[in-house]
């Protein structure tokens, strides 16, 4: 039975579920959920900040105002966030997306496509995802999968999830947050030019990190290491004439190049090998071991027994 269900009183939380048939579904001035269950539906949220769930068949959805999660379900959907931040959840799909958030639209291994206009978030499917953000701030959980994130310009947080993926950049385009890089088996890819910050967190301990030139010979600016417990983690080969390392209040280690860097650590007891180039070195409180190596340097060994 087809159904045009409406909610008017600006209540904090409402749900409507359209179960069966093609439906007609318009939240109300608060938090609502949406569900289209089957059929060919219209789910419209309204203001707050609504969750909705096409369901399958082929759904038309508008967040409208609002911080919505919207998932248009299986079927190939239309999708407007309507204004506030708003994110695109493919989480339920096992299918390969390319979610392309600027383009406004997202093409699945099959061939479909959905115009998803309007968002600035996304959660990737299951599969192996191409996840390309905005010029706005964007947050992007690339999901289950091989996933490769492109996060633009903007300042973004950007999370793999499982699988080996890739997170690319472009410097000057923001200052970016990877939340779950783990360097046995996702890559960071840097290329352009410009002043950039990546700060990666959650890190695997006892591991070596590599951050070098790009296909185009462009390297990283900044690399802040936050988030690590308290173990062995290494930042080695980053070739540019000005790059900042910046550690965490654990253990760290520098290995610098022949470039000229700016090292720079907080607490913990620090091992800097700053090779050879004119270096700046600001260790930080802990008994840090200090290797200014070649070069004119300037050393500070900060607080503790360097």
């Amino acid at each position: 039975m087809d159904s045009t269900l409406g909610l008017s009183a600006p209540v904090s939380v409402d749900t409507l579920n359209g179960r069966s048939g093609h439906d007609q579904l318009h939240g109300g001035g608060g938090d609502d959920t949406l569900l289209g269950g089957s059929g060919n539906d219209g789910l419209f949220g309204g203001a707050g900040d609504d969750h909705i769930d096409g369901g399958s068949g082929r759904d038309t959805i508008y967040g409208d105002a609002g911080d919505d999660w919207i998932s248009g379900g299986y079927g190939v959907d239309q999708m407007d966030g309507g204004a506030g931040n708003d994110t695109l959840d493919y989480a339920y799909s096992i299918e390969d997306v390319d979610i392309d958030l600027a383009a406004g639209q997202s093409t699945f291994g099959s061939g479909d496509v959905e115009i998803t206009t309007n968002f600035e978030n996304a959660v990737g499917s299951q599969g192996a995802n191409v996840i390309t953000g905005t010029t706005e701030a964007n947050t992007i959980d690339g999901g289950a999968g091989d996933d490769t994130i492109i996060g633009g310009a903007g300042n973004d947080r950007l999370k793999g999830g499982s699988g080996a993926d890739t997170f690319s950049f472009t410097l000057g385009d923001g200052i970016d947050i990877v939340d779950d890089f783990d360097p046995s088996v996702d890559t960071l890819r840097i290329s352009g030019a410009g002043n950039d910050a990546i700060t990666i967190e959650y890190l695997t301990i006892g591991t070596l990190i590599t951050y070098g030139r790009d296909g185009d010979g462009n390297p990283v600016d900044q690399v802040f290491l936050v988030g690590v417990a308290s173990g062995l983690v290494t930042v080695d080969d980053i070739e540019h004439p000005d790059v900042e390392f910046v550690g965490d209040d654990e253990v760290d280690v520098f290995e610098g190049t022949d470039a000229d860097e700016t090292i720079l650590t907080h607490g913990g007891d620090d091992v800097i090998n700053a090779g050879a180039g004119n270096d700046v070195i600001q260790a930080g409180a802990g008994a840090d071991e200090i290797h200014a190596g070649a070069g004119d340097d300037y050393v500070e060994g900060g607080l503790g027994a360097d």
